[in-house]
């Protein structure tokens, strides 16, 4: 590409430049070489500088000039060695101009950002505004475009979900009466299933929590039922949207993240350093029932579901064990680490207490199949050994005695009762769950922090029952929980 004339006018300068340089080095080597042999002649280390002037006025100007000349052809470069130079340089100013481009392109692109941020900071505080709008109509049709906005914009920060909750937070703080208020609840709420992708969904899971763990602490005792009552839909939307994706592993670790890790300024919901001890609680007591409601809604959906497709969707929304395990890491964590003690013991009554009476309802009944099967057998081979024997007197009484162990059915009962579909879940896998339970409950910070803030005697603790299911750590149970 060759170069426009400014610049080869300016190669072309600083080439002369450079040529000067040299001449006028290898003069003033020269004068320092003529000096030098001077002193050698004469034996006398300082000359005086008015003779050498003298000196040099006696010379003839001429062969000054013919000298200057001589030595100016001697400095003069090669072809060779001109051509490479005038392409050293003319590659420096093609690498010069190139960053001053790139530069330039850096700097406009820095701006177009900046003025794309401004107009999303523009639009989410507009959202904002509209969203608390003292007139419903326009909150109302605002809350139903902000479904679309969430699904077609290509790129949503934190910042603007968080300034798009403060708007949600007064718009349901406007809304009167029970029938409205779950109707605003189940809007805000469903804002986190599909079609609005699952990764979206829990920033804006994480947006809403952040909200309302700020804003809890100004609510009043008149307006507190109906934002635990949002926050109890937001929270079981949150499971039904995991539930739709899948289950995925890597979402349900997002899921555990928004629990457990601060955001902002603001501490996790269900993090030991919580500073909003309410919300706090209220998850707790929600979360197994809530937990319950969405495994059951995906046996609903999969009984519903035609035969062609019915195996392809139970496998997508059936809870695999690792999974339930790994959505009780928030409350793993809590106990582990929490100072609290009315969280600590609001944990082990309402998550682990249950779970525990759950899987011992599992092994008892697992027990009771196993002997059901047995009578089953038995019965079938004296049946056969009967006809064998040519015996038919009793053929009638041992039919009937058959129809007995087939129709033998088995209801749940207690805690198994109220949490049908995690006891299906649980069935096959009570004694993996147990051992879990076990072993984090063993862990000597855990035991101390149980027992430390277990004020009263109770039978409910989690490290009691838990190590009761190994009989060689029996004789760690404190005495007052026995």
């Amino acid at each position: 590409m060759p170069l426009p004339r400014a610049e080869l006018r300016a190669v072309k300068a600083r080439l002369a430049d450079e040529r000067r340089r040299l001449r006028e080095t290898e003069e003033e080597q020269l004068k320092w070489a003529d000096r030098e042999q001077v002193e050698k002649e004469y034996g006398t280390e300082d000359v005086d500088d008015d003779a050498d002037d003298e000196e040099m006025m006696d010379e003839d100007p001429d062969e000054d000039e013919d000298g200057d000349a001589a030595a100016a052809e001697d400095l003069e470069p090669s072809p060779a060695e001109r051509a490479q130079l005038e392409a050293a340089l003319i590659a420096e100013a093609q690498a010069e101009r190139r960053a001053k481009a790139q530069e330039k392109a850096e700097r406009k692109k820095q701006k177009v950002e900046e003025n794309k941020m401004k107009q999303q900071q523009s639009l989410t505080i507009s959202w904002a505004q509209r969203l608390a709008h003292p007139e419903k109509k326009i909150r109302d049709s605002t809350i139903r475009k902000l479904r679309s906005w969430l699904i077609g914009k290509e790129k949503i920060t934190d910042l603007d979900l968080l300034r798009i909750w403060k708007g949600i937070f007064y718009f349901f703080w406007m809304s009167d009466k029970v029938p409205i208020q779950q109707q605003v609840a189940g809007q805000i709420s469903d804002l986190l299933l599909p079609p609005v992708r699952i990764e979206r969904a829990l920033m804006f899971f994480r947006a809403g929590l952040t909200t309302l763990k700020r804003e809890w602490t100004s609510v009043d005792q008149l307006r507190m039922d109906k934002f635990m009552s949002l926050a109890r839909k937001f929270f079981h939307r949150s499971l039904l949207a995991l539930q739709r994706s899948g289950w995925t592993k890597q979402q349900v670790e997002g899921w555990v993240d928004v629990l457990v890790e601060p955001s902002l300024d603001q501490p996790a919901a269900l993090s030991p350093e919580t500073n909003v001890r309410g919300l706090a609680l209220h998850l707790i007591d929600v979360f197994l029932t809530e937990l319950e409601r969405t495994c059951a809604a995906a046996d609903e959906s999969n009984n519903s579901t035609p035969t062609a497709t019915a195996t392809a969707a139970a496998s997508s929304s059936a809870m695999s064990i690792e999974t339930f395990t790994t959505i009780l890491t928030p409350f793993f964590h809590l106990l582990a680490a929490c100072s609290d003690h009315s969280l600590v013991r609001r944990v082990c009554k309402e998550v682990f207490d249950p779970l525990v009476d759950i899987c011992h309802a599992a092994a008892e009944q697992a027990a009771k199949e196993r002997i059901a099967e047995k009578k089953k057998q038995q019965a079938q081979a004296k049946s056969q050994s009967n006809k064998k024997k040519g015996k038919k007197g009793k053929k009638k009484q041992e039919d009937e005695e058959m129809d007995d162990v087939e129709e033998e059915t088995f209801e749940l009962e207690g805690t198994a009762a109220d949490f049908p579909s995690l006891y299906l879940i649980l069935r096959g896998h009570a004694d993996k769950i147990s051992s879990i339970l076990y072993q984090f409950a063993a862990e000597p910070s855990v035991f101390e922090s149980m027992h430390m803030h277990m004020t009263q005697p109770t039978q409910s603790c989690l490290a009691c029952l838990t190590l009761c299911y190994s009989t060689q750590h029996a004789s760690h149970i404190p005495p007052t929980c026995i």
